[in-house]
């Protein structure tokens, strides 16, 4: 369960990591801020329909044409690309040009070495 501070019918900030409830998050704010219990797929920005009861509230957001929306994090990404989630991290990408750089070297070292063969 997150806890949620609506604001002009969006989830606006996501003060989960602040109160346990809803409930507790009203009683530090004035009367006229509004929290609610959110399930744990729900992001900030995600829609908010007071009309609506339980779940049905929450409104997941719509990716713009040529765009999809990853479930996981809660934000949008490019068609044709890989969710955040699978995209490579820093360190994966640090580790392949290291690889890359070694096979590179060696492969230079070979055709250096061969030439050096063919002098003698």
């Amino acid at each position: 369960m997150k806890v949620f501070q609506i604001l002009n019918g969006f989830c606006y900030y996501d003060a989960t990591k602040l109160y346990s409830s809803a409930e507790e998050a009203r009683q530090y704010y004035s009367p006229d801020t509004v929290f609610e219990d959110a399930p744990d797929y729900v992001f900030e920005s995600w829609g908010f329909d007071e009309t609506q009861e339980g779940d049905a509230r929450f409104i997941r957001p719509t990716p713009p044409e040529g765009w999809l929306y990853d479930e996981e994090t809660g934000t949008f990404y490019p068609e044709g690309e890989l969710p955040p989630n699978e995209q490579p991290t820093q360190l994966d990408l640090i580790e392949a040009q290291v690889v890359y750089t070694a096979m590179m070297t060696n492969t230079l070292l070979s055709e250096e070495e061969e030439e050096a063969d063919d002098d003698v």
